[in-house]
């Protein structure tokens, strides 16, 4: 596991924030949508980490996870 500085606008991680957003705004009320999208991450004043495991990052669906899944199929819309 490699746990470093990112950018967020890297593809997978863009990617990966795009469906959160959206997610997140589909599902919770505008007071309780809480996410920065990739614009204000980049921000000077903010430091943007990643965790991954291998070349890739690829997200490992979990049966245990409740509050974190990746939807591939809205991904490629």
């Amino acid at each position: 596991m490699r746990i470093e500085i990112d950018d967020p606008a890297r593809l997978d991680v863009y990617a990966l924030l795009e469906v959160h957003l959206r997610n997140m705004s589909e599902l919770s009320p505008p007071e309780s949508v809480h996410a920065l999208d990739v614009r204000r991450l980049k921000s000077p004043d903010i430091t943007f980490w990643s965790v991954r495991e291998g070349d890739q990052g690829d997200y490992e669906l979990d049966p245990y996870s409740v509050f974190l899944t990746l939807d591939l199929t809205r991904q490629a819309a």
